[in-house]
């Protein structure tokens, strides 16, 4: 349904103005490598560039991630012309898939990298830096899992009635 997928690129559109935003706060104020502890031993500000996709793999590859972003993003949109019927979920999760996907081919295209800079970590184990993009991208990811599970298991039980 068209109204479904305006939906999901409005929600994509203004999660993607977020990530931007939020990347531009970065650039403009910090210096590569510049670290600004917010919260002592467990999260700081961390500016960092990442030429490779999640936790560096394809590291020094940004033209095949951008390749990679592009496909994805077109087999997405195939997807969301052919599929008919969405709930709040599902909507919400695509609109955050797409707007993290385009966030960071974004900065692969102006940066070529993606500009990391949520650092956590619990004295000296962290966790690998990441961006509002990617949140956005395992949180959709997560959602739309969750309205699978759901979605079947509806149907397990209507099959049952």
């Amino acid at each position: 349904m068209k109204k479904n997928r305006e939906k999901i690129y409005s929600k994509a559109a203004i999660l993607l103005m977020m990530d931007q935003f939020l990347k531009i706060l970065v650039t403009n104020n910090m210096k590569i490598g510049e670290k600004i502890a917010v919260i002592p031993n467990f999260f700081a500000i961390y500016y960092l560039k990442n030429s490779g996709a999640a936790f560096s793999i394809l590291e020094n590859r940004t033209f095949l991630l951008i390749i990679l972003s592009f496909a994805f993003l077109l087999i997405i949109d195939n997807y969301l012309k052919k599929e008919k019927k969405f709930n709040k979920i599902d909507i919400v999760a695509w609109g955050m898939i797409i707007g993290g996907v385009l966030g960071n081919l974004i900065d692969r295209l102006l940066y070529h990298g993606v500009v990391d800079y949520l650092s956590f970590y619990l004295g000296n184990n962290s966790f690998p830096i990441f961006n509002f993009a990617d949140m956005c991208i395992t949180g959709g990811i997560f959602l739309y899992f969750i309205s699978i599970f759901f979605e079947n298991k509806k149907t397990k039980e209507e099959k049952k009635k």
